[in-house]
């Protein structure tokens, strides 16, 4: 009888032994990804400065035969809040439609192109866009924007040289003289030993951004 009670005892602290083994082994393979994993959703604050150019193919609203085309406008949110609204124009363009918004722990901005049949206004035109998109794509222009005005070309855009490739969200991506003479000493700024550097301008993010349904808006948007 002992016998029995002891070999159950001992196949009791095995199973326990093993299950104990089997969580410390399980925690110590899984990684802890949040420390690894940056926080692309984290609210930003700053100031968004965004110019309006134009819009193009988008879906107006009908209006009667004989009635002149609606009125459009276009209105910024920042996290479901409107914040700016461009004046009204019937050929899809605006002069001098710059609008500077205080953001406040915001992760996304909202662009909605109306239509103004009627009474009433229409959306025609949505576009989504991150704040912190904005801010990764100006830190990435401003790292090409030094190494050009250092008369140096990084090797992602020397690649791009022989294949003509052109990114409508970037700048061109060589400029006349933006590589060292060939007399020049290695590390000399471009156009020969001397030459002075390139002066830094200004780093905006312009581009046509692609509305929902269908359409385009012609942007120019910084944040700081």
């Amino acid at each position: 009888m002992l016998t029995w009670t002891m070999r159950i005892f001992s196949q009791t602290v095995c199973r326990l032994f093993f299950c104990v083994w089997m969580v410390i082994f399980a925690n110590e393979e899984k990684p802890d990804d949040s420390i690894n994993t940056p926080n692309t959703r984290r609210p930003l604050t700053g100031h968004l400065n965004i110019k309006i150019f134009a819009i193009k193919d988008v879906n107006h609203a009908t209006t009667s035969r004989f009635a002149r085309g609606p009125e459009s406008f276009v209105v910024v949110k920042v996290e479901d809040l409107a914040r700016a609204r461009t004046r009204s124009t019937r050929n899809d363009k605006w002069v001098d439609e710059y609008h500077d918004i205080d953001v406040d722990k915001a992760n996304e901005m909202e662009i909605t192109v109306y239509d103004k049949p009627g009474e009433h206004p229409l959306p025609v035109g949505m576009l989504w866009i991150r704040i912190s998109d904005i801010v990764e794509e100006l830190r990435r222009k401003k790292i090409e924007q030094d190494i050009s005005s250092a008369g140096w070309v990084s090797a992602g855009n020397m690649e791009n040289v022989g294949t003509g490739r052109n990114d409508s969200f970037s700048a061109p991506l060589h400029q006349q003289g933006s590589y060292p003479q060939p007399d020049a000493p290695v590390g000399a700024p471009p156009g020969g030993a001397g030459a002075p550097h390139q002066e830094a301008k200004d780093v905006n993010v312009e581009a046509w951004f692609a509305l929902e349904p269908v359409g385009q808006i012609h942007l120019q948007l910084n944040f700081g």
